[in-house]
C-alpha cells in the first residue's frame, strides 16, 4: 500500500462510512433498503468517485475523459425460485468503449468489506495476456502487490498469481485489488475517502492498457469486433456474483 494519500479536497466535513452505512444494507424490505443506501451508501461513494476524478484528470490527462462512471440500478438480487431479495451490495463502475475491463468500486454485506478492484471479463484475457507479456517488469510491482485477488480455481495468493490465471484458469471473471474490513479503523476516517481514490487511480494504468490493446486487436488486428451498447451489468458483476463463481467452481 502506498504511503497516506494527500486529500483532494478542502472540505471540513466529508461524508464517511460508518455505522448508518452499514446498517443502511441490512434494512429489511426491497425499497427500503434501496431508500437507506441511496440516503446512506452513495453519498459517501459519490465523494469517492469526486475524487477519483480529480485525481485521474490530474494524473492521465486527456485519456482520463475516455472513461465513464456507472452506478448499480438493479433494486434486487434475483434468486430464481428463491424469488427477489433486497440488495447486498453497491457500487460504481468505471471503464470505456471497447468494454470488458474496468474497476470496481463498491461496499458488500457478504465481504463486510469495503472494496476496491479490477475486474476483467473472459473476453478480454488474450489482450491483459499481451499487456503482460509486453510489460511484465513493468506491471509486477502493482499486480504482485495486490493483496487480494479472486478467480475459479485459483490457486493460494502469490505475486505470481497473474501467471496462474492465464495459463490455468477458465475463470469467466477475474477480480484483484484491496479490501477493508468494516472494523478496520482507518474505513471511518474522514482520509478514507482519499485512500479509496488512490487505490482506483493506481489500478487505472492496466485497465487503460488492455483498453489499448483491445483497441489496438479491434482496429488493426482483423478481429472487427462489433460495437456495443454499454452495460456495466454485463463486464462488472456484483462482488457477491464473483465470489458465488468462486466458491462453486
Amino acid at each position: 500500500m502506498a504511503s497516506d494519500p494527500q486529500p483532494l479536497t478542502d472540505n471540513p466535513h466529508p461524508p464517511t462510512f460508518g455505522p448508518a452505512t452499514w446498517s443502511a444494507l441490512l434494512v429489511p424490505g426491497v425499497a427500503e433498503r434501496w431508500a437507506a443506501v441511496q440516503a446512506q451508501v452513495h453519498p459517501v461513494l459519490a465523494a469517492v468517485a469526486a475524487a477519483v476524478d480529480a485525481l485521474a484528470s490530474a494524473q492521465l490527462g486527456r485519456a482520463w475523459s475516455l472513461y465513464e462512471v456507472s452506478w448499480k440500478t438493479a433494486r434486487v438480487v434475483n434468486r430464481g425460485r428463491a424469488g427477489r431479495e433486497p440488495i447486498n451490495e453497491y457500487h460504481f463502475a468505471i471503464d470505456r468503449m471497447p468494454r470488458g475491463a474496468g474497476l470496481y468500486v463498491g461496499i458488500s454485506t457478504e465481504d463486510q468489506a469495503v472494496l476496491v478492484g479490477f475486474t476483467l471479463a473472459g473476453r478480454r484475457k488474450n489482450e491483459l495476456a499481451r499487456v503482460w507479456e509486453a510489460g511484465r517488469n513493468l506491471w509486477q510491482p502493482l499486480v504482485g502487490a495486490l493483496p487480494e485477488v479472486r478467480y475459479g480455481g485459483a490457486a493460494p495468493h502469490s505475486p505470481q498469481w497473474l501467471d496462474h490465471y492465464l495459463a490455468h484458469s477458465q475463470a469467466q471473471y477475474v477480480w484483484a485489488g484491496y479490501r477493508y474490513d468494516w472494523h478496520d479503523p482507518r474505513v471511518t476516517t474522514p482520509e478514507f475517502v482519499q485512500t479509496l481514490a488512490h487505490d482506483a487511480v493506481r489500478l487505472l494504468p492496466l485497465l487503460e492498457a488492455v483498453m489499448e490493446e483491445a483497441e489496438r486487436q479491434r482496429w488493426h488486428g482483423g478481429l472487427h469486433e462489433p460495437p456495443t451498447a454499454y452495460n456495466a451489468a454485463a463486464a462488472m458483476p456484483p462482488i457477491e456474483a464473483i465470489i458465488a463463481r468462486i466458491a462453486g467452481s
